[in-house]
C-alpha cells in the first residue's frame, strides 16, 4: 500500500537533472527500505531552467515541505543543478548533492550546497538524514564533504563500495505516486514508470535495470564513480546481484507495465560467469519472453556466453570508441586492439540478436586525432560483420578525469569544458568547438554522416562505394580547404537525421 505522504511528513525530496538517474532511483529505494519519506522529481532538461519552470520547481518545494532536499547530477546538468540550488536556498532547508560530479568534483559544490556526498550514496545518505533530522554529530560520516567551523571544507574517507547488491533494494521504478516530472513547464505526477524510446523505427516501452556495479576498463573520459575508488585506494569490486533476484524483478516490473523491451544499464553485462549467464538465459526464456539490451566490450565478449544470451533474445551494444589503436591504448586507456574488435563483430553477425542489429559506440570530435587516426575508424567499420548501427558521440573532457587533466596541461581547455553543457544532438556546437580546438573538421563530420545503420552498400547516409573517394588525399584537402561546403553538408545530414 503506497503511503500518502502530507505536506508535514517529507524528509527528503530527491531531485535528477540529467537522464536515466539510475543512482538517485537506488538512493531512493533504500531509504524508503530504512523508514523515511521520499519524494522524487524526475527533471530532466537541455540548457538552463525556464523562469517558468523554475518557479514550477519553487513552488511545487513548497508545496511539498520537505525537510531535506537532495540533487544528484553529472556535469552535462551541473549549470542547471546550481541554478536550481541557488533558488532553493531560499527555503532554507538543508541541501545535499551527489552524483559523478560531485564525487569527482566535491569542491564545486561546496559553494553552493551544505553537504556533498561521495561515491554510493546509499548509507552515507541514510546516516546523514538520521544526523540532521535528529539533530545528530554527522561529521564522522565515511563519503561525506562538509564546511568546519572555520569554513574550511573537509572531505572524508570513502567507505568500502557495497560487494553484495542483493543487501539493498531495487532502483525505485514503480512508487509513481511519489513521482514527479517537468513537462510543458509544469510540475506534474508521473503516469507510470516505463520509458519510451524510438527503436527499429517504433517507439518501445521499456524500463531500464542495473544488476551490475563496476567496470574491468580504467578509461581516462569516464566518469564512473568507481574511478575514484580506483584512484584513491585499488581496483574496485565487481558486485552484482543474483540471477534469481534480477528474474524475480523483472517478472515484478512486466506483471505491472506492458514492456516492449528490457534495457539492462551495466556498464559490461558479460562480466558474469558462464554459469550465471547460462541461468539468466534459461530463466530468461521461461518466465519473461522479451526481448533486452545488454553492454559488452570487444575483451569480455565470450562465444560460449553469447550463444546463451541470444537464444533468450538479447540485443547488444557493444563500446568501440576508437578505430585508432593509438588512440584507444594511449589517450583513452582502452587496451584493445583491431583483432578483438574484429573477432567481437563476427560474433554476434554469426549469433545474430533478439530486437535489433548490434549497436558499436564510437567518440568522435576528439582533437587529438588526426587525420591518420579517423581513417583507421573508416576503415575498421568496412571491416566489420553487417548489418549493424554506429553510434557516434562527441567526446566531452569531464572535469576531473586523466583526460580533462592532459586537455588542460596541452592547453585545449582553460577550465570546464563548455561542450558538456551541449545538447549531444546539437552536432554543430560541437563542430564549432572542435574547429577552435583544432581539429580534423572534415574526417569527423564524414563519421557523423557514417552514423546509423551499416549494410554492404550503405554506412548511415554515405553509400560503401563513395568511401575510398571521401578518404582519398586530394578528397580530404579539398574538402580541408572548402570548410564552408563541409558545414553545408552537415547542416543537410542533420535535416535527414
Amino acid at each position: 500500500m503506497k503511503k500518502k505522504y502530507s505536506n508535514t511528513n517529507v524528509d527528503i525530496c530527491l531531485i535528477a537533472t540529467g537522464d536515466v538517474n539510475q543512482g538517485i532511483r537506488s538512493l531512493s529505494s533504500f531509504l524508503k527500505e530504512q523508514g523515511y519519506t521520499v519524494i522524487l522529481g524526475f527533471f530532466s532538461s537541455w540548457g538552463c531552467y525556464t523562469t517558468k519552470e523554475r518557479q514550477s520547481i519553487q513552488q511545487w518545494i513548497r508545496e511539498l515541505n520537505p525537510k531535506i532536499i537532495g540533487f544528484s547530477t553529472g556535469e552535462v546538468s551541473r549549470a542547471r543543478t546550481v541554478a536550481l540550488i541557488s533558488m532553493l536556498k531560499e527555503e532554507h532547508r538543508p541541501i545535499i548533492v551527489g552524483g559523478h560530479d560531485p564525487t569527482l568534483n566535491p569542491e564545486l559544490y561546496m559553494m553552493h550546497a551544505d553537504y556533498v556526498i561521495r561515491g554510493e550514496g546509499e548509507y552515507a545518505c541514510a546516516e546523514l538524514l538520521d544526523a540532521v533530522l535528529h539533530g545528530r554529530d554527522a561529521r564522522g560520516i565515511l563519503n561525506l564533504c562538509y564546511r568546519n567551523a572555520e569554513g574550511g571544507m573537509v572531505i572524508n574517507p570513502l567507505r568500502p563500495l557495497i560487494q553484495d547488491l542483493d543487501s539493498i533494494p531495487f532502483e525505485d521504478w514503480l512508487d509513481v505516486e511519489h513521482h514527479y516530472e517537468l513537462k510543458e513547464q509544469a510540475i506534474t505526477k508521473k503516469e507510470n514508470y516505463l520509458e519510451h524510446r524510438v527503436m527499429s523505427g517504433e517507439m518501445k516501452a521499456c524500463f531500464f535495470i542495473f544488476t551490475i556495479r563496476g567496470c574491468h576498463f580504467s578509461c581516462n573520459f569516464c566518469t564512473q564513480i568507481q574511478i575514484v575508488y580506483r584512484l584513491s585506494h585499488h581496483k574496485p569490486p565487481i558486485a552484482k546481484r543474483s540471477i534469481a533476484s534480477v528474474i524475480r524483478r523483472v517478472e515484478q516490473l512486466i506483471n505491472i507495465g506492458a514492456a516492449d523491451v528490457v534495457l539492462f544499464a551495466d556498464n559490461d553485462f558479460f562480466l558474469r560467469t558462464y554459469a550465471e549467464i547460462k541461468e539468466f538465459a534459461e530463466a530468461w526464456k521461461q518466465k519473461i519472453h522479451l526481448p533486452f539490451m545488454a553492454l559488452c566490450t570487444p575483451l569480455t565478449l565470450d562465444e560460449a556466453k553469447l550463444k546463451e544470451l541470444s537464444s533468450a533474445g538479447t540485443w547488444i551494444n557493444m563500446g568501440i570508441q576508437s578505430g585508432s589503436e593509438r588512440i584507444n591504448y594511449a589517450l583513452y586507456g582502452r587496451k584493445m586492439g583491431h583483432s578483438s574488435i574484429i573477432k567481437a563483430s563476427r560474433l554476434l553477425s554469426q549469433y545474430g540478436t533478439g530486437l535489433l542489429p548490434p549497436l558499436y559506440d564510437v567518440i568522435i570530435n576528439n582533437p587529438y586525432e588526426t587525420a591518420e587516426d579517423l581513417k583507421q575508424s573508416i576503415s575498421l567499420f568496412r571491416q566489420l560483420s553487417k548489418p549493424y548501427f554506429a553510434g557516434m558521440y562527441s567526446l566531452i573532457f569531464f572535469q576531473g578525469t586523466p583526460l580533462y587533466e592532459k586537455a588542460i596541461h596541452d592547453g585545449l581547455l582553460a577550465g570546464a569544458d563548455p561542450t558538456a553543457g551541449y545538447n549531444w544532438h546539437n552536432i554543430m556546437r560541437h563542430f564549432d568547438n572542435l574547429i577552435r580546438r583544432g581539429g580534423h573538421y572534415y574526417l569527423n563530420s564524414l563519421l557523423y554522416w557514417m552514423s546509423g545503420e551499416h549494410t554492404h552498400k550503405r554506412y548511415g547516409v554515405v553509400p560503401g562505394s563513395w568511401l575510398d573517394f571521401l578518404t582519398k588525399d586530394s578528397t580530404i584537402k579539398f574538402f580541408n580547404t572548402h570548410s564552408w561546403l563541409v558545414t553545408l553538408l552537415n547542416r543537410m545530414v542533420l535535416r535527414l537525421k
